[in-house]
């Protein structure tokens, strides 16, 4: 239907030119449709934006519309198919400001963390990081989005003791950026206190997630509570345990 209305207007009295309002309906729509997660179809009319633009003169957004695509092939696992977008788009990244680069990056190292590639997915990790500390710095939420996918990383990965290094490292630049807050705050004292958990620091792990259940609610609470549970079990402190989960079921 929109596309019968566009083909309606009278382009020669207005001076925008046809292909451009084709493509922003075709975003539109993709947009509407990765919103409500039906990816294949958002693929689609990203495809559809794509065809409209000529490489070499419309460079830019021919690679953002790029990166629209890879990231519907992201959200449907396919993971080798997004690998091999993401490398084209990246190989002209000159193109593109300090936030849509990051994205590129996070999404780019997290195919390959899915396909537990992780010597690529620390790779491409690390040099999104270092875009951020040569151009911003690391006090800022984007340093911190990097870092918190190393986390995620580094715990699948079974790298514990990594792990907790980048959670205080999470935590104590969070303390100095304007953004902060205290809900922040306990979401990432949780990252600390699971991977004391992971790593066995037991009696760590227990004081820091008492430390969130008293400051925390909601899934927060819930997620908190469901791991000091499992802390306590692994202390055979089978008491608190079950009470812990009485409360939860309540």
């Amino acid at each position: 239907e929109l596309y019968a209305a566009i083909n309606k207007i009278d382009f020669s009295k207005i001076e925008i030119p046809k292909c451009d309002i084709y493509n922003i309906a075709n975003y539109k729509i993709g947009s509407w449709y990765e919103k409500n997660e039906e990816y294949d179809s958002a693929y689609k009319y990203y495809d559809n934006e794509i065809k409209q633009y000529n490489k070499d003169e419309m460079a830019l957004k021919y690679y953002i519309a790029l990166g629209d695509k890879a990231r519907m092939l992201f959200m449907q696992k396919k993971y080798d198919e997004a690998i091999k977008l993401y490398s084209e788009i990246l190989s002209n990244d000159y193109l593109f400001d300090g936030e849509t680069k990051c994205g590129l990056l996070s999404l780019y190292s997290l195919c390959y963390f899915q396909k537990k590639d992780y010597k690529n997915a620390l790779s491409i990790n690390k040099k999104h990081r270092d875009f951020i500390k040569n151009s911003i710095g690391i006090n800022n939420i984007e340093y911190i989005y990097a870092l918190s996918d190393l986390y995620t990383i580094s715990i699948e990965s079974t790298d514990y003791p990594n792990a907790i290094n980048i959670a205080k490292e999470i935590l104590q630049i969070h303390e100095h950026i304007p953004v902060f807050t205290e809900d922040a705050h306990y979401k990432y004292l949780l990252l600390l206190a699971d991977a004391y958990f992971y790593n066995k620091n037991l009696n760590e792990a227990i004081e820091l997630y008492e430390t969130i259940l008293e400051s925390s609610s909601g899934s927060l609470w819930y997620e908190c509570a469901t791991q000091l549970s499992n802390a306590y079990f692994s202390i055979e402190s089978d008491k608190k345990a079950l009470n812990l989960t009485d409360s939860i079921i309540k």
